[in-house]
């Protein structure tokens, strides 16, 4: 694989987390503190179940600026963000839990893994109420430049297996749904 491809990744799905920074810098964005904290922590998890796993150098890489984006984003959210807990946050937690415990007590990187994205999922179903609502309440440049980073890393498996892509594919179905979302006009209120 090309060390050009694994810098493009890099360069595209840092900028991704670069856009979202500066709209929170510029009070567009104001994350929920507590859900930061739980991705960056399911962050965490995802980049050791790809490490360990049978995972392709495009998804350490993506998994690795997946992390140190959630890194930012959660310490700007203790200074800038909303402080509130509700029912997405303790189904996030409950799985952030049972995917540390099969991490410490099984060796099984790729279980951990789906649970992670399936975490980060239930985590996300705000964002995805929120775009239906409002096209424009989220960043279309954050969306699109990750979704390009993890189609890019779906070319730069190890092997054949599903394994090896599961966590470029999700993010690309996942911030490739989140942009097509934030294409859509904004209906303008009938008088």
């Amino acid at each position: 694989m090309s060390l050009f491809v694994l810098i493009i990744i890099t360069i595209l799905s840092s900028a991704a987390y670069g856009a979202g920074i500066v709209d929170i810098l510029k009070g567009k964005y104001k994350p929920n503190t507590f859900s930061r904290i739980i991705w960056l922590f399911l962050a965490i998890n995802s980049f050791f179940g790809v490490l360990l796993g049978n995972s392709s150098t495009g998804s350490l890489v993506l998994a690795s600026v997946l992390l140190a984006g959630n890194l930012v984003m959660a310490l700007l959210s203790l200074k800038r963000g909303e402080k509130s807990f509700g029912t997405i946050e303790y189904i996030s937690s409950f799985l952030l839990i049972i995917s540390g415990v099969i991490w410490i007590t099984v060796d099984a990187p790729y279980i951990n893994l789906l649970i992670s994205l399936g975490a980060h999922l239930i985590g996300a179903l705000p964002t995805y109420k929120q775009v239906i609502k409002n096209p424009q309440s989220e960043n279309k440049l954050l969306w699109l430049l990750f979704a390009i980073a993890s189609l890019i890393s779906l070319f730069t498996k190890n092997s054949s297996s599903f394994e090896s892509i599961t966590l470029p594919l999700y993010f690309l179905i996942f911030d490739g749904s989140v942009y097509l979302l934030t294409l859509r006009k904004t209906k303008k209120p009938t008088t």
